[in-house]
Formats: structure tokens, C-alpha cells, sequence
């Protein structure tokens, strides 16, 4: 588990569930998921696709895990630029 830091005024939202919905919850469909992870929903819930696909975990855009996620996947695709990563 990781930790956040400063105030994140979309996750404190989501844990407390007082006051005016942020627009970035509303936007992604941010909620907790199972172990406190905070998780997107939206169109993809039709899909047929598993539902860990369907409801991805944000990560926070500045923190050393996410860095270490898109190295690691896109040493994993070779730097191939015809994937999507």
C-alpha cells in the first residue's frame, strides 16, 4: 500500500463520503474497491471483458509506484510503439 501526499480532495471525498462530490469523482466514477483501492467505472461495465479490467485501480499521477507500472510494462512490450500501453 501506498500513501498520498498532501490533501487529495477527491480522496478524502471518497473515505469520509462528506460534502459536495468532487468533479473528478463523478467524473471517472472513482469508489473503494475491495482492500480500500480506489477504483474508475464507467461504459466498460457492459463489456465482456474480467472484472478487474472493468473496474481499473487510479494511481496517483506523481508517485514512484506508478513510474515503476509503466517502466515495467513498457520494458514488457520491448518499447514496441505499434502497443498500446
Amino acid at each position: 500500500m501506498f500513501t498520498f501526499r498532501g490533501r487529495n480532495r477527491s480522496l478524502d471525498h471518497l473515505l469520509k463520503s462528506k460534502g459536495e462530490e468532487p468533479h473528478l469523482v463523478r467524473q471517472l466514477g472513482l469508489f473503494l474497491g475491495q482492500e480500500n483501492l480506489v477504483r474508475c467505472q464507467g461504459r466498460i461495465d457492459e463489456s465482456r471483458v474480467a472484472e478487474n479490467a472493468k473496474k481499473t485501480i487510479l494511481l496517483p499521477s506523481k508517485h514512484r509506484f506508478t513510474e515503476l507500472v509503466i517502466v515495467e510494462h513498457h520494458e514488457s512490450v520491448h518499447h514496441n510503439h505499434d502497443l498500446e500501453a
